[in-house]
């Protein structure tokens, strides 16, 4: 009679393990995160994992990806500020709004719009198109756009 060793039911629990936080991924997804469930794909590696991207790119983008990054909007949506207005009066300042439409920035928008449309994309813009892919040629001129006009997020 052999003993089978411990390790051989290993990636059973493995496999059962990642079974079950796709279930629970899935159950959460209805009441949080329904933002980044619109990027969700069931893989064990991140979503950068196989680019050479800086760090502070990483970042940037998936604290948008989350929906948590320094904006009045998602700042007042975890209760860090009051109101989620805009410095320039919008109801409702969103990475889209500052990317897009914030007069803060009308003019420099310019030279990002044309970057864009080199591309071959057409309007409208928004980022969850951009993130979605993610589209990397895209996401390097928003973030070459964040930081030349100091974008902090």
């Amino acid at each position: 009679m052999y003993k089978v060793p411990h390790t051989d039911f290993k990636e059973t629990y493995k496999q059962k393990m990642w079974q079950d936080f796709q279930i629970f991924l899935q159950q959460e997804f209805q009441s949080k995160g329904t933002l980044y469930s619109i990027y969700y794909e069931a893989r064990k590696k991140p979503w950068f994992h196989s680019l050479d991207l800086p760090r502070e790119f990483i970042v940037r983008f998936t604290r948008i990806r989350s929906n948590h990054y320094n904006a009045a909007a998602s700042l007042a949506r975890t209760g860090i500020k009051l109101d989620p207005q805009c410095e320039c009066s919008y109801p409702y300042q969103d990475f889209n709004h500052l990317l897009w439409n914030c007069p803060k920035f009308s003019d420099h928008r310019k030279t990002l719009l044309h970057k864009l449309r080199e591309t071959n994309w057409t309007p409208p813009y928004c980022i969850t198109t951009f993130l979605k892919g993610p589209n990397i040629g895209v996401l390097r001129i928003i973030n070459a756009f964040c930081e030349a006009y100091n974008i902090k997020l």
